[in-house]
């Protein structure tokens, strides 16, 4: 049963040198482009009767993406969950 939902941010602004998780500086790829890959992740997993009670965001860097993008994320979750009729910006919060 899952309860939680972890979403991976690999990009940052520059390399730690401590750091040892998945983050890229200069990627192939867009913010953009990456969210548009999460949404279709989030396709193989819609018809899974799950509750989600936390979603977490880590990385690299999440902070790097705008609010906008953050927003759009939880909402195609949210979505995914239960469809597009009941959401909600308040809900979201």
């Amino acid at each position: 049963m899952i309860k939680a939902i972890y979403i991976h941010i690999p990009f940052c602004s520059y390399k730690c040198p401590y750091c040892d998780f998945l983050s890229v500086v200069e990627s192939p790829i867009s913010e953009k482009e990456y969210i548009k890959a999460l949404f279709k992740e989030f396709e193989l997993y819609k018809n899974l009767e799950v509750c989600i009670e936390t979603l977490y965001f880590g990385g690299g860097t999440p902070s790097l993406l705008s609010p906008d993008e953050i927003g759009n994320l939880c909402a195609g979750i949210v979505v995914g969950e239960f469809g597009t009729a009941s959401v909600t910006p308040e809900k979201l919060m």
